[in-house]
């Protein structure tokens, strides 16, 4: 795993890994005309150390309650138009 100092620019080596990465994509896949599909993807890797369980269960929550609230802003955005 390689960082960025946001101040000098150098790359450093981090030699313990994360215990948690994620990654969330947005995929726009057209239907017919005039009409697309909204796909989100998460991926999770994580280490399951028995401190950390309560933390992993806490950001599935949150990831869950923006996704949703996310959702519902562009639903209400999209039937303004």
């Amino acid at each position: 795993m390689q960082a960025a100092d946001t101040n000098t620019r150098e790359v450093t080596k981090r030699t313990v890994p994360p215990f948690y990465e994620f990654v969330w994509s947005f995929v726009l896949e057209a239907v017919e005309p005039g009409n697309t599909h909204l796909i989100i993807r998460e991926r999770y890797a994580y280490d399951w150390r028995p401190k950390l369980t309560t933390t992993i269960r806490v950001i599935f929550i949150v990831s869950f309650l923006m996704t949703r609230k996310m959702m519902l802003g562009l639903k209400s955005r999209s039937e303004r138009t």
